[in-house]
Order: C-alpha cells, then sequence, then structure tokens
C-alpha cells in the first residue's frame, strides 16, 4: 500500500496526499487510514485538518531489518590490493 511505503521511508501520510495518489475518495480514504491506525502499523499526529500519519513501531523495525549496511569502500584501495592499473580516462 502507498501510504505504508511512503511513511516507511519517512514521509508524512496525510489524507489528501493519499486521495491523491490513489484516486481514493476521501472516505475511502479516511477508512484505509483507520484501519491502518487502529492496526498500528501508522501513528496519527495532529486533529482534523493538520493531521498527518508517521510510521508506527513495527513498519520502523521492519524497514530497519530491509535497510543493507552500505560501506562504501575506496575504490583506489581495491585497486592497490588487486595490483590493476586504474582505467585511463575519457578524452585524456
Amino acid at each position: 500500500m502507498i501510504p505504508l511505503f511512503n511513511a516507511a521511508l519517512g514521509i508524512r501520510v496525510t489524507n489528501s496526499r493519499y486521495q491523491k495518489e490513489t484516486e481514493k475518495s476521501s472516505y475511502v480514504a479516511g477508512r484505509d487510514l483507520k484501519i491502518l491506525t487502529d492496526s498500528e502499523l501508522l501513528v496519527p499526529h495532529g486533529e482534523r485538518r493538520g493531521r498527518y500519519y508517521t510510521a508506527g513501531t513495527e513498519l520502523r523495525e521492519a524497514r530497519q531489518k530491509a535497510r543493507r549496511d552500505r560501506t562504501v569502500l575506496d575504490p583506489y584501495e581495491l585497486l592497490e590490493i588487486s595490483g590493476a592499473e586504474p582505467p585511463p580516462l575519457p578524452g585524456l
């Protein structure tokens, strides 16, 4: 579902944004967001017109488990270890 994906990425979910992205009516969007809130996948913030939703604990934990450690290795160090020559730069 779009609101769960957005919330997992840290994007605030609003009723109006959800309606636009899914082309659902205000009633259906509100109902869907209530179901997700009742199941604690989304956490509501604010009241009425300023209300938005963020990821609940379970959704945040799932996102953390899915993320990989993205250690960026120094490519020049890898060349030194392998003994290879760096590729020529284009146009030089």
